[in-house]
């Protein structure tokens, strides 16, 4: 067959007193129209924009979301399984698709889980290093942030507030003290002192 009819539909008309579904079907492909119902659209847990965190799915990325803003902006310790499983972004995803992507998160050193006899779990807790991906992907200026908080540390100006829920500091404390830069110790209810700067982030806040 010659290369410019590959492509040429042939329509054969039995009845030439009776054509119209015949040219209603080459009018359908020269005008591209298709009479297949059109598909709905997705589930939201996939029809929203891509993770920005590397190496989660959608709805990995959207239950660290959820945990990390229950945890910080509720000031709470912890997240309760009921409570998180009622979260109104949270209600299009099937019950074992959550519990995978927590098993996700935990495997990822994300989050930590606690189990409880006759419940799936009974709550989970945002880790430093989930809140660190949380922070760096989803909260502006973090860097900023940090250096905010660090700043009053080294001048020993720790009355100096910055804009941010206590349970965020605490984060960012963690995390400084995990690479090096200060010695916290936590008091009975909870409050962080910072008791030692190290002599690296003192150099490094002179450049900022």
């Amino acid at each position: 067959m010659p290369e410019a009819l590959r492509s040429t539909i042939w329509q054969k008309i039995d009845d030439l007193n009776s054509y119209d579904a015949g040219l209603q079907r080459n009018f359908s492909v020269i005008f591209d129209v298709t009479g297949k119902p059109t598909i709905s659209a997705p589930p939201a847990r996939f029809a929203g924009p891509a993770p920005l965190i590397a190496g989660l799915s959608r709805v990995d990325d959207l239950i660290l979301l959820v945990i990390a803003r229950m945890q910080i902006d509720e000031n709470a310790g912890l997240v309760e399984w009921e409570k998180m499983k009622a979260e109104p972004s949270l209600q299009g995803v099937p019950l074992q698709e959550l519990l995978d992507s927590l098993e996700i998160l935990e495997q990822h050193y994300f989050i930590k889980v606690g189990k409880v006899l006759g419940a799936p779990l009974s709550h989970v807790v945002l880790a430093d290093l989930g809140f660190l991906k949380f922070a760096e992907a989803y909260v502006d200026d973090y860097q900023g942030t940090v250096n905010q908080i660090a700043a009053p540390l080294v001048n020993e100006e720790l009355a100096v507030r910055v804009n941010k829920p206590v349970p965020f500091v605490d984060f960012v404390l963690n995390l400084m003290e995990s690479n090096g830069y200060i010695k916290v110790s936590k008091s009975l209810g909870g409050r962080s002192h910072v008791w030692e700067v190290s002599a690296s982030l003192r150099r490094a806040l002179q450049s900022v």
